[in-house]
């Protein structure tokens, strides 16, 4: 399923009961977290916000002493505290062990997946309200089934007529509508394609759009929801009803480009894609 978010007003959070876990991998006698980072966040964000963190465990591979390994743990440890603390995660009441060398946790997983911290936590249920005049910076979340992957074109004039003047109910976009590197800052080069979305959705007032923001690299929900949220604000500063506009955020898990081997790779998945419907 996917998330579509919609304007409206959040009215109440609360946790689900169960907590969900998480394993952030080391490399062999090393206490610095594996981590692919090289493009969209210095920080490391896979957890919705508000997430609340409620224990973590490291632990090693059998290799070494058990008085070594046990050190080695509380510094993966003391890493990941102050990787989650640097991107926003509260670890000030989670539970907190160092195992170390564990027998169950090296009979179940390879010696390198035993070199981890598992993180247990919870995230929030979001309890939806009326529709109101809520503000840009107060979405609902609302959940629809994800369909078969659509045919995407290339933005032009031309396909939004043919569209308009046909059955058809919906035509997937590729903008090309690109982004600064971790930011929902729209490059300047693609300052004159919102310009013409916003001249073909007031041509053709009956049609709505979704706006749908992507990252490159690794995962970031966040800023792929805010530089969907970037266009929208556009639209509506412009005078587009925000009736019209409905926008979502995948991360990075529908790439146009893959896999991102080169920097203009990576710049190609900085985006936003526009979903016309009728």
């Amino acid at each position: 399923m996917k998330l579509t978010l919609i304007f409206a007003l959040i009215s109440l959070c609360s946790y689900a009961q169960e907590p969900e876990m998480y394993s952030i991998y080391f490399d062999f006698n090393s206490s610095s977290p594996i981590l692919v980072l090289n493009g969209e966040s210095s920080s490391y964000k896979p957890f919705a916000a508000n997430t609340r963190i409620v224990k973590l465990e490291a632990f090693c591979d059998s290799t070494g002493s058990f008085s070594y390994n046990k050190d080695l743990a509380e510094k993966r440890l003391s890493a990941v505290t102050k990787l989650l603390e640097a991107s926003g995660y509260s670890t000030q009441n989670a539970t907190k062990s160092a195992v170390g060398e564990s027998e169950k946790i090296n009979k179940l997983k390879t010696a390198k997946e035993s070199r981890r911290v598992d993180v247990y936590y919870i995230e929030p249920n979001i309890k939806k309200s009326n529709v109101g005049d809520a503000s840009l910076s107060q979405v609902e979340i609302k959940y629809k089934e994800s369909d078969s992957t659509p045919t995407v074109i290339d933005f032009s004039k031309d396909a939004i007529q043919a569209f308009a003047k046909s059955d058809e109910t919906e035509l997937h976009l590729d903008m090309n509508i690109l982004f600064v590197n971790a930011s929902d800052k729209v490059l300047p080069e693609s300052n004159g394609l919102l310009e013409e979305l916003l001249e073909m959705l007031q041509k053709y007032p009956d049609l709505d759009a979704e706006i749908h923001g992507h990252v490159c690299c690794t995962y970031n929900y966040d800023i792929s929801v805010a530089r969907a949220l970037t266009v929208v604000k556009y639209l509506i500063k412009n005078n587009i009803e925000k009736e019209r506009l409905i926008y979502e955020g995948h991360s990075n898990e529908q790439p146009k480009v893959w896999p991102e081997v080169t920097d203009e790779d990576r710049k190609m998945n900085r985006r936003v894609t526009i979903v016309l419907k009728k």
